[in-house]
């Protein structure tokens, strides 16, 4: 019915700091999605809270519903993000994101658009048709090159120009040797489409 309405908050109230300290649940979530290679597109349909959204902002690409709403409520409950939501700051603005991280309030899918949260918003309807569409467009070119360029524009999100320069350069350089660049560039020259399936 939603896509995630956060975390249980009956699970919350059992814990402590104690706790946290030797069993951190939110760090084997954050480190699992992370560690994903492969560009992931989360579809958000009617809700995405707290915990919810924490999850959508750690995929690489988000489509909304029109009719969706997103926000961090944390505030509301006593406490505040815990599973990155935070860095929405990098994302919309220090402004932006101290009024829902201090408010609680949701926003609206067509403002989560303009705020650069979500790339597209669709019809309820047509939101999974448009994933799987976006994801069939990815999946066309080499997985080599989608995986080690996701790396480079998670490092420039996460790092300064400078090094995220030198990062994409070197990078760039790496790809030259590996199947998908085999096959794209010499393709481009001989002006005949590439075959990018298994490079």
């Amino acid at each position: 019915k939603v896509f995630c309405a956060g975390a249980n908050i009956k699970d919350l109230v059992e814990l402590n700091h104690e706790k946290l300290i030797i069993q951190d649940i939110f760090k084997d979530l954050c480190n699992t999605i992370n560690s994903v290679r492969k560009p992931i597109i989360v579809a958000v349909n009617k809700l995405a809270l707290g915990g919810g959204l924490e999850i959508a902002l750690l995929c690489d690409v988000m489509l909304l519903a029109e009719d969706a709403n997103i926000g961090l409520p944390e505030i509301k409950l006593g406490v505040m993000p815990g599973i990155g939501g935070t860095l929405i700051s990098k994302i919309i603005g220090k402004s932006n994101a101290m009024k829902m991280v201090l408010t609680g309030e949701t926003i609206s899918a067509k403002r989560a658009l303009e705020l650069g949260i979500a790339s597209e918003v669709h019809k309820p309807e047509e939101l999974h048709a448009k994933q799987l569409e976006l994801a069939e467009k990815m999946a066309k070119f080499s997985l080599y090159t989608l995986a080690t360029a996701k790396t480079a524009v998670k490092f420039s999100f996460e790092n300064p120009s400078t090094q995220a320069m030198e990062f994409e350069r070197r990078t760039f350089d790496g790809l030259l040797n590996l199947p998908g660049a085999k096959e794209g560039l010499p393709a481009f020259v001989a002006k005949r489409t590439p075959d990018f399936k298994g490079k």
